[in-house]
């Protein structure tokens, strides 16, 4: 701005300026003329720093004016005033230029307890400068507290530079389920002169889906024994048999995906082998996608005692079983169903009718003790 600060008495003259003669860096336009006497003109001298280029910017401009007695003292010609130098300086930023994927993230299939992550990399393609903003700015805003992320990118990431660490946005696998979701991505250009400026306001789609690991397991559908076990293996004790009983035990043995909810890997399962004192009859060699608690009846075992001596039978029987699901994953493990019998010699166990002799036995013994105690008395 620029006052004419002669005396406003009504005798005196009004002032012309203009700018120009601008030096270095410096940018220098306009004028006015007759000025009033005590008026200011804020806005008809500019002056500005060239800014097709990032840097530190200098330079001067030079304010040439006169006394003009037009319309006022009416005296011809006009009086030079002293020249006056502006000193101009500012600095010139190169903007930040964010390059971010904005598309939907997309966790897949995973598993309960896994580490699901998807890091979001933000790139400052600006080119390198005297001055450069940085690339601030971070994610917020999650529709689904299932997702979460760091808040932003710090101190931000200069130009030329890639940040794939910072934005790390996680899915809580702690329980199975399908999760949808949304977060705000805001990038700005940043310096410590300016107020920043917004280069990025998106909203970013978050989805994924968390399944139980499918858990093969034996379990006997029907018939004789006692099925335990658990992991990759599994018995069916038949328990004891009296020898020369002659007595013929069976049991239908199921393979299947013993786990329990809606969103859990499939299941297929193949027979490997069988071995041992047992007869396996009724084999499935296998099945495919079983779902959450689906077992298939895959053998009938049997063990016929007629003519075998006293001792300890035992057998085995594999099968194979494969977790999977839609993303691609897949898990194999062989599992295990041992079988055992004992068939044990009639002479270890106490026959009924010897028991029934010696009840009444002790109990004429119990009364005679008893008897005794209360003459003592």
């Amino acid at each position: 701005s620029m006052t004419n600060t002669a005396a406003n008495d009504g005798f005196s003259e009004g002032l012309n300026a203009s700018i120009g003669g601008a030096t270095g860096d410096a940018t220098a336009v306009g004028s006015f003329n007759l000025l009033g006497a005590g008026d200011t003109d804020s806005s008809s001298l500019v002056v500005g720093i060239d800014t097709t280029t990032a840097g530190a910017k200098s330079g001067t401009a030079t304010i040439t004016a006169q006394s003009d007695g037009a319309g006022t003292s009416n005296i011809a010609g006009n009086v030079d005033l002293a020249d006056q130098t502006v000193n101009v300086s500012g600095n010139v930023y190169q903007t930040a230029q964010a390059s971010v994927s904005i598309a939907p993230i997309d966790f897949g299939i995973v598993h309960v307890g896994d580490l699901a992550e998807r890091t979001l990399a933000v790139s400052n393609t600006a080119p390198v400068a005297a001055l450069n903003d940085t690339l601030t700015g971070g994610i917020d805003n999650f529709t689904n507290s299932r997702f979460s992320a760091p808040a932003n990118l710090g101190t931000g990431v200069m130009a030329g530079g890639t940040d794939n660490t910072s934005l790390l946005v996680s899915m809580d696998t702690g329980s199975a389920g399908v999760l949808n979701g949304a977060m705000d991505l805001e990038l700005f250009s940043h310096n410590q002169d300016l107020a920043d400026l917004l280069l990025v306001d998106e909203t970013i789609g978050l989805s994924g889906q968390v399944n139980e690991y499918a858990n093969p397991a034996f379990d006997k559908s029907a018939g004789n024994g006692a099925l335990t076990g658990s992991g990759v293996l599994f018995t069916l004790n038949f328990g004891d048999i009296l020898l020369g009983s002659g007595v013929t035990l069976e049991a239908t043995a199921a393979f299947g995906n013993n786990v329990l909810g809606t969103f859990v890997d499939l299941m297929d399962g193949d027979f490997v082998s069988t071995a041992g004192d047992f007869v396996v009859t009724n084999l499935l060699t296998g099945f495919d996608n079983a779902g959450a608690g689906i077992f298939f009846d895959v053998a009938t075992i049997a063990f016929d005692s007629t003519g075998l001596s006293q001792g300890l039978y035992s057998g085995a029987l594999v099968w194979q079983a494969r977790g999977h699901n839609a993303s691609g994953y897949e898990d194999f493990r062989n599992v295990t169903l041992a079988v055992r019998a004992n068939i044990v010699d009639a002479a270890s166990v106490p026959e009924p009718a010897v028991l029934l002799l010696l009840i009444p036995g002790l109990l004429i013994m119990l009364r005679f003790t008893e008897s005794r105690r209360r003459t003592a008395a």
